[in-house]
């Protein structure tokens, strides 16, 4: 099976990634084309240009990547991987960034809200019924479709089961991988959403293993020894690299230009990939201070994605954002110290929920006197849930955030919306589901975010609900 994938995608670029998976061999040569054609939208590739990420027989998975410039903003193309003869081998779609935020909210095609999908935890042999009808009425409607995907981690999970996964050897374990990567990218309903619209990914633990960097199973993984874990380590970083992203940040501004601030600025954080050993790294010193950056220097509303949340409690099994050291002296003052709302946007605890916090700084003369903003946190996970012992329902949220320290440096958070629950068996649930946010002006002056919740069991009694908030 062929697949084409739009990467990083700006204002006037779009990077577009080409997979073989399964048994399938690139061609002696092929065209990669964005229509409608003009100068510059169409790639000749030969058999030289690929690489391989090795398995055994069928596993393989050949990929390549190529840009695409100078095009308009706010522009739809279609993605076609012709083969020798002119046969399609692959379809999608690609849209470039908006120049600007659309005023008002009825907009369909090029005038709608600019919009962000919001999901984590795929894991494709369990993935419901209704998936693929609810990716479907998302990415073909005009009014909703997503003009950038946020997929927040653990969009496939190496190490399940993880009784089984430590034993393999060597080669069986890249095996492993490439047929776990290929059962997910070439589900109906995934590989429908990663081939239409940008992909922004983040990698957790799973794309590692649980708890990355910290041991898988403690006592097993010692007698593997550490050749046998760093073994792992390079086959997981070699194919997030070349199916997913190892960037350490990608930023994303939307509007602005010509002198003018942004009008919405979107940063991507990978969390996971150069994380420490104990609590003390989240990410790289140099990651985290161009974050930082980012933050004190934003003039409009900002979303920051992560891949854990931050409105969480310690967790004595998994080690969590807020746990690390440079959260509580650097990531969690720079939050209370922002000069504009800031919506973090994540995944991981298989349960999805809408929290805020509003921060109230009084007789700052630095600002003039009050100050306010928001910190809104927007959880969606699972897409699909890899086992119901995994599941959760919706576990004791903390009152306030951080949950520790002096009563005066704490902030009420305000839950706002919680994902419904169902019941399989003796357990609890959330539903499976993804997020959509979007951003409209509802004047010059202000501007709104929406959340939409959309379910992936289309038969479930739950209701879909939405939220909207106002942006400073």
């Amino acid at each position: 099976m062929f697949l084409v994938v739009p990467h990083c995608v700006t204002e006037t670029t779009a990077e577009i990634f080409v997979g073989a998976f399964f048994d399938e061999e690139p061609p002696e040569a092929c065209r990669l084309l964005l229509e409608p054609l003009g100068s510059d939208r169409q790639r000749d590739l030969f058999a030289g240009h690929w690489s391989t990420l090795s398995g055994d027989g069928r596993s393989a998975i050949h990929h390549l990547r190529r840009t695409f410039s100078d095009l308009p903003p706010g522009t739809t193309f279609e993605i076609r991987l012709l083969g020798p003869g002119g046969e399609q081998l692959a379809r999608g779609s690609v849209e470039t960034m908006p120049s600007s935020l659309p005023l008002g909210e009825l907009g369909s095609g090029p005038d709608r809200p600019f919009t962000l999908w919001l999901s984590s935890c795929f894991y494709s042999p369990r993935a419901a019924s209704g998936l693929e009808q609810m990716v479907k009425s998302v990415v073909r409607d005009d009014r909703i479709r997503p003009h950038l995907k946020l997929l927040a981690g653990d969009q496939v999970y190496l190490d399940f089961p993880q009784s089984k996964t430590v034993l393999f050897g060597k080669e069986r374990l890249r095996q492993h991988f490439n047929e776990v990567y290929t059962s997910s990218w070439t589900h109906p309903a995934f590989s429908e959403l990663l081939s239409n619209g940008g992909n922004v990914f983040l990698a957790d633990d799973h794309e590692f293993w649980n708890n990355y960097p910290d041991p898988l199973i403690p006592v097993l993984w010692e007698l593997r020894g550490k050749d046998f874990r760093d073994h792992w380590e390079q086959l997981a970083k070699e194919r997030i690299a070349a199916l997913q992203s190892a960037a350490p940040l990608q930023r994303r501004d939307i509007g602005g230009g010509d002198g003018r601030p942004p009008e919405l600025s979107i940063l991507a954080a990978q969390t996971r990939i150069d994380r420490s050993r104990g609590p003390y790294r989240f990410m790289s010193d140099q990651a985290l201070d161009e974050l930082l950056k980012w933050m004190s220097e934003l003039q409009s509303p900002g979303v920051l994605a992560l891949t854990q949340p931050l409105f969480v409690y310690a967790d004595d099994m998994e080690t969590g954002i807020p746990d690390f050291r440079q959260f509580r002296e650097q990531l969690e003052p720079a939050l209370a110290a922002a000069k504009h709302d800031i919506v973090v946007v994540t995944g991981d605890p298989h349960f999805g929920r809408i929290g805020v916090v509003t921060y109230d700084a009084e007789g700052d003369p630095a600002n003039g006197g009050i100050v306010e903003h928001q910190l809104i946190e927007v959880i969606a996970s699972p897409l699909t849930l890899v086992s119901a012992l995994a599941g959760n329902a919706k576990p004791p949220q903390p009152k306030t955030f951080p949950h520790y320290g002096p009563p005066t440096k704490r902030w009420t958070i305000d839950y706002e919306r919680f994902v419904p629950n169902y019941g399989s068996g003796n357990y609890m649930l959330s539903e499976e589901h993804a997020m959509l946010i979007s951003f409209f002006k509802s004047d010059q002056q202000k501007l709104t975010m929406r959340v939409l919740l959309r379910l992936a069991r289309q038969d479930t009694p739950a209701n879909e609900w939405s939220w909207d908030t106002e942006l400073s």
